[in-house]
């Protein structure tokens, strides 16, 4: 990752720019997560489920520059943990069955972007987000079933925002099919629309224009259009 920026304090002439390296980062890392999951079945129309999924700090080492100085040590990157109820209920005698979730994660995990030697290259603050989601299932035949679902996904950034990370409450759209070869082949076919919010963003580089640096103000909003392809295969 480079970043370039409007050199702080330079005078610039209209239509023209200035640039200096502001952070370069080329580093890897590694960590060890894990998943504890479970589901209580009430009867084969009716479940629920119950997961957690821990994620460790890395910490990535390689080039870490920032600002000209490359003696900073690693990069700490702290990810978040998260936890998910589900449920699943398909009404009797009947092709329809309903399911939903709710996820909690834990997003203020990601607090800043810091290095080993405790150089804070960033601020984010963000927070703890949840987002729920609800869909239904269509068992047309045998081999053919049908979904649709909607999930409203809450944004990371509170009061502090930034362009590096564009972030917003988002809606997610969704529709799918399998198809079932045999009991033990399948293919899932599924498309998801994503839209986000217009959020107004403020966002400082070394201490904003106040102090010599730079200030952004712009709007940021993000959509997506998400197409999966799954086969399936059981021994």
């Amino acid at each position: 990752m480079n970043v370039e920026i409007g050199s702080p304090g330079a005078s610039i002439a209209t239509g023209q720019t200035s640039t200096q390296n502001l952070m370069d980062v080329d580093a890897s890392g590694w960590g060890v997560g894990f998943n504890l999951g479970a589901v209580y079945e009430l009867n084969e129309n009716n479940r629920f489920g119950l997961s957690y999924h821990y994620s460790p700090e890395i910490e990535a080492s390689g080039t870490v520059s920032y600002q000209g100085n490359a003696n900073i040590g690693d990069l700490k990157m702290p990810l978040p943990s998260r936890a998910e109820f589900s449920g699943y209920h398909r009404i009797e005698d009947t092709k329809f069955a309903v399911h939903y979730s709710i996820q909690y994660i834990s997003w203020s995990d990601f607090d800043a972007l810091v290095t080993t030697d405790g150089t804070n290259i960033k601020d984010y603050k963000w927070q703890d987000t949840f987002h729920y989601s609800i869909g239904g299932t269509y068992y047309i035949n045998q081999n053919w079933e049908a979904r649709i679902g909607y999930m409203f996904d809450e944004g990371v950034q509170d009061q502090l925002t930034s362009v590096s990370v564009p972030d917003s409450d988002r809606q997610w759209f969704s529709a799918g099919a399998s198809y079932h070869f045999n009991a033990d082949q399948s293919l899932d076919l599924g498309f998801t629309y994503l839209v986000g919010e217009d959020v107004a963003v403020v966002d400082t580089i070394n201490g904003g224009a106040a102090a010599g640096g730079l200030t952004l103000n712009t709007t940021t909003k993000a959509t997506a259009m998400l197409f999966g392809v799954q086969y399936t295969h059981r021994f």
